[in-house]
């Protein structure tokens, strides 16, 4: 309107000020822009972002898991994530959860927030949290960008994930192994948000040993001991690090082996880097670690997890197959029958102007009748055997007697 009132299109005496319009309101909402989000956290475990990743669709893991659950703390953005069989198991890791970080720094955690998801909003949660004295911040309703930390992390989580095997060829069911290792890599890589410190150094404070970490997925070469003139190593593939275990993951298609990386040297495992088994899924393997399944404890090494303590066990693996050369007998005979195959193309290409689909297609045998049909016969002849049935319903007890005895004397006519 300013601008036409300049250009002299209407006069300026005719402007004036909207007032509040219900039907712009109505017709032009959307949602507000979320600005970025400032945390002054001056502690660990001042201040904790948790959240809940999986569905009933995801690929069971090798123990059985579904789901994860999520805790960053705020100050140090250490992760730490718990496997999970159903969500009700959500309130057990968290209090598993709190009582190993309450008593290793032995600070209280001061407040937690979630979105209103059922695994979060129930009365265990709530009177753990008012006991211990944990201010609960939630979400709004359809709005997880007020939960950004965790939905951000989740999303690299299973970022890195997704990468990892493909880049392996490990099948869906690693996928607990690949997220533990990816959160044990995140926990000591730079971090913008806190300065390009390394969450693990920031919330212990001393500086993590990085010189034992591997590629995920490379080729491992497990020390054993078996008979005189057996091989001293099995070739097995690295999955990560076990938790409260000095020493590697692995899986191996011979036997299960525990590998203990030794103070004075790492020599009973070799690496092979270079080697990735490829794109090709591996399957189900025996798990060569005895630590769990994808777990960080609270001294740095990852999560804990009773995903693979419980019932992980010892899957077993088929030996790899060597590839079998098909081509050549094949091959001969298709160029033998190729001449033969293009005839019959260009009969059939001469048949297609003259087809008729209700004429020509092929009729099916053995044809199931509809469901609703399929009792068809039984009443028909419900119906032609009520036509001789002359007698009503007996109306009380004295004339059902007397039927029956009707009937009776009928029957032993019949007999004789």
């Amino acid at each position: 309107m300013e601008v036409l009132s300049k250009e002299g299109y209407i006069p300026r005496m005719e402007i004036g000020e909207l007032g509040f319009c219900e039907s712009c309101v109505l017709g032009k909402s959307h949602k507000q822009s979320f600005p970025k989000a400032k945390h002054t956290t001056k502690g660990i475990l001042e201040y904790v972002h948790s959240d809940l990743w999986g569905s009933p669709s995801t690929p069971e893991s090798l123990g059985g898991a579904k789901y994860f659950i999520s805790f960053i703390d705020d100050y140090s953005k250490k992760l730490w994530v718990y496997f999970l069989r159903t969500k009700d198991e959500a309130f057990s890791k968290f209090k598993e959860w709190k009582e190993a970080v309450e008593s290793h720094t032995e600070k209280k955690i001061k407040c937690l927030r979630t979105d209103n998801g059922l695994e979060f909003c129930n009365t265990l949660f709530d009177d753990l949290c008012r006991k211990s004295g944990i201010k609960r911040h939630r979400t709004c309703t359809y709005t997880p960008q007020q939960n950004g930390v965790s939905e951000r992390m989740n999303r690299t989580i299973m970022d890195k994930v997704r990468s990892m095997l493909v880049e392996t060829g490990l099948g869906q069911e690693f996928w607990a192994e690949a997220t533990s290792t990816a959160v044990y890599l995140i926990n000591r890589t730079p971090n913008s948000t806190i300065e390009f410190q390394l969450p693990e150094e920031r919330w212990s404070g001393q500086k993590p040993d990085l010189t034992h970490l591997r590629r995920f997925g490379c080729t491992a070469y497990v020390h054993t001991i078996q008979e005189k003139i057996s091989p001293r190593a099995v070739k097995g593939t690295f999955l990560g690090y076990p938790f409260g275990v000095k020493g590697y993951r692995t899986t191996s298609s011979d036997q299960s082996t525990a590998t203990q990386k030794k103070k004075s040297g790492r020599k009973n495992v070799t690496f092979d880097t270079q080697l990735i088994q490829g794109p090709t899924p591996l399957g189900a393997q025996n798990l060569s670690d005895v630590g769990s399944e994808g777990s960080s404890d609270i001294d740095g090494h990852e999560i804990s997890s009773s995903d693979a303590d419980s019932s992980q066990g010892g899957a077993t693996t088929p030996s790899s197959v060597d590839p079998i050369d098909v081509t050549s007998d094949d091959e001969e005979e298709g160029l033998i029958f190729n001449e033969e195959e293009e005839e019959n193309e260009t009969e059939t290409l001469n048949k297609i102007d003259d087809y008729l689909l209700a004429r020509d297609r092929e009729r099916r045998q053995n044809v199931r009748p509809p469901s609703r049909y399929e009792d068809a016969d039984f009443v028909g002849y419900a119906l032609s055997a009520a036509e001789d049935i002359e007698t009503e319903n007996p109306k009380s007890m004295t004339e059902a007697r007397k039927v029956l005895i009707g009937n009776y004397g009928i029957m032993q006519q019949m007999m004789r």
